[in-house]
C-alpha cells in the first residue's frame, strides 16, 4: 500500500469513520456516578473530635465514639468533594462500620469503611473479612483503621537485612484539621525490596511449588521503575541471601511454567508494566540479573 497516494478525509469517510465537525465546539458531559444511599443500617452521628485533645488515648475511648470519630475523620476529607460518609448500626452490620459515598467519577464510589479499636495487633484474617465484605457490598475499596499495629503475616518487615538508610514517607495530612502531623513511615529501600523479591523468586522448587509469579510481576516492575547503583543492589542481595540462609544466589533464574501465563498477565496489566507476557517479562529479569552477576 502506497500510503503517499492515500487522501485522509476520503480514506475516514470510506471507512465510515465518525467524527465531530469542530472539536472545539463539542460540550463535555461530565460523567454521572449513581450510588444507593438507603441503607436500613445507618444510624444517627455526633461529633467526637471537639472533645479530643493530646491528653486522650484513642485507644482507650469508648468504641462506639471511635467508630463515630473514623466516620467525622473521612466525613471531612470526602465532603471537600461533595461526597458524605455514614455510620452503621452496632449489630448485623454485615461487618461495616461506616461507609463513604465519594461521588468523583474516576476513584471514587461505594467504600467500606472498618474500624478496629485494638491494643493488640491486627492480623491477616481482619484483612481477608474486608475483602470480603467489599465484594458482598459491591464497594470500589476498602479501608482498615485501626488503633493498633498490623501483623507480620500482612507483608511488612522484620529483621531484614537492610544496608541503607530507611526511606522516611508522609502519610496524607487527613488529621491536618486537629492539629495532629501526618504519621511518618519507614520504608525498605527498592534494593532491599528487590533483594528479597529474588530471594523469593529463586526459592528451590524441590522445597515448594513455584507459584509466585507475583515476584516476576514485582521485580519487572521494580526494574522499570529504576534501581540505584548496582553494587548497592548486589550487596543488599548477598546480605539477604545470607542472613535467609535458605539456599545460594543463584547463577541462573528458572524459566517459569507456562501454566502460570494467564495469571501473569492478569497481574501485569493491574500493576501497568509494560511487559505483558511472561517471556518477555523473564527475559528483562534475566538480562538485568546477568548484568549484576558480571
Amino acid at each position: 500500500m502506497n500510503l503517499e497516494r492515500i487522501e485522509p478525509k476520503e480514506c475516514f469517510k470510506g471507512l465510515k469513520g465518525i467524527s465531530g465537525s469542530k472539536l472545539y465546539t463539542l460540550t463535555p458531559i461530565a460523567p454521572i456516578l449513581k450510588m444507593n444511599k438507603n441503607d436500613k443500617r445507618f444510624i444517627s452521628s455526633y461529633e467526637v473530635i471537639k472533645d479530643l485533645d493530646y491528653s486522650i488515648n484513642i485507644a482507650a475511648i469508648d468504641w462506639k465514639d471511635f467508630e463515630h470519630l473514623v466516620r467525622e475523620i473521612f466525613e471531612k476529607e470526602f465532603s471537600q468533594n461533595g461526597g458524605e460518609v455514614k455510620v452503621t448500626q452496632s449489630s448485623r452490620d454485615g461487618g461495616v462500620d461506616a461507609i463513604a459515598f465519594d461521588p468523583d467519577s474516576i476513584r471514587g464510589g461505594k467504600i467500606v469503611i472498618q474500624a478496629k479499636r485494638y491494643t493488640n495487633v491486627v492480623g491477616v484474617s481482619a484483612v481477608r473479612d474486608l475483602f470480603g465484605t467489599v465484594m458482598n457490598e459491591g464497594a470500589t475499596k476498602g479501608i482498615l483503621v485501626t488503633t493498633a499495629y498490623y501483623g507480620s503475616d500482612i507483608d511488612i518487615a522484620i529483621d531484614d537485612a537492610v544496608i541503607s538508610e530507611a526511606e522516611w514517607k508522609k502519610g496524607d495530612n487527613i488529621l491536618g484539621f486537629t492539629g495532629i502531623d501526618p504519621i511518618c513511615l519507614a520504608m525498605l529501600p527498592v534494593e532491599q525490596h528487590f533483594a528479597e523479591k529474588i530471594h523469593a523468586y529463586s526459592y528451590p522448587r524441590e522445597k515448594r511449588h513455584f507459584s509466585r509469579i507475583r515476584d516476576l510481576v514485582d521485580l519487572v516492575l521494580i526494574i522499570e521503575q529504576g534501581l540505584p547503583d548496582k553494587k548497592l543492589v548486589i550487596s543488599a542481595i548477598k546480605a539477604t541471601f545470607k542472613l535467609r540462609n535458605t539456599h545460594d544466589m543463584p547463577k541462573l533464574l528458572e524459566i517459569p511454567p507456562d501454566i502460570l501465563e494467564d495469571s501473569y498477565a492478569k497481574m501485569a496489566q493491574d500493576c501497568g508494566i509494560t511487559k505483558k507476557e511472561m517471556a518477555e517479562a523473564f527475559s528483562l529479569l534475566q538480562e538485568y540479573w546477568a548484568g549484576l552477576r558480571k
